[in-house]
């Protein structure tokens, strides 16, 4: 249960930082080509680290609060199916994430875009973190 809990905190950090890496690209991307300000007018642009760090900041306890217990959820569901092959079970966690971040669309936010992305980046860090972890744990 411990270890467990370690790999969910461990993946809040590393999949919000993922998350909001991607947030800023997509956003720079969508943004128009920068005009220089005119003479005598601030340019009231925000810095690239002050725009990662306000994304950072409601990200974190987000993925705090629902990232754990879905994930803790997702699993206890999958134990009582008892799927047999890897690809089911990811497939099967997979449709259980979808269907998590169509509920949290629906609660939460107003963007279809934003409760995937978090949710799915969450779900494959958590995949990666506990393979690579129990691997490393076994050797």
């Amino acid at each position: 249960m411990q270890k467990s809990l370690f790999i969910r905190i461990l993946c809040v950090f590393i999949s919000s930082l993922i998350f909001s890496v991607l947030l800023f690209v997509i956003g720079y991307i969508n943004e128009p080509s920068p005009v220089p300000p005119e003479p005598g007018v601030v340019d009231m642009t925000p810095p690239v680290l002050s725009t990662f760090l306000v994304i950072q900041l409601y990200a974190i306890p987000i993925f705090l609060i629902l990232g754990i217990p879905v994930s803790y959820l997702i699993d206890s569901i999958c134990k009582l199916i008892n799927l047999k092959t890897n690809i089911l079970i990811y497939l099967f966690k997979l449709l259980l994430y979808c269907i998590a971040a169509t509920i949290i669309y629906k609660t939460l936010f107003n963007d279809f875009f934003l409760s995937f992305l978090p949710v799915l980046t969450y779900f494959h860090v958590l995949l990666f973190l506990e393979k690579f972890l129990t691997r490393k744990s076994l050797q």
